[in-house]
């Protein structure tokens, strides 16, 4: 057996099994659109959660700063 023809033959192989293994898996656009869709969702939920989230702390922050100057302008 000729030394170099051997690491040829085995990296046509591995290249050979890694191809047909990547291609195993069919592409479903229906899928794709439904997880896409469905990612897009939540990520549209947790923005408006967070919206939601600083809307009341700057009400807290608001109220605070309000109620220490009422507490100032009494005498």
């Amino acid at each position: 057996m000729n030394p170099i023809s051997f690491p040829k033959t085995k990296h046509s192989l591995i290249l050979i099994f890694l191809l047909f293994s990547s291609c195993n898996k069919k592409w479903d656009p229906d899928l794709q659109f439904t997880q896409q869709s469905e990612k897009i969702q939540i990520e549209n939920q947790n923005y408006q959660a967070q919206l939601l989230q600083d809307a009341k702390q700057n009400l807290k922050e608001f109220e605070s700063k309000i109620l220490l100057e009422v507490r100032k302008g009494i005498s």
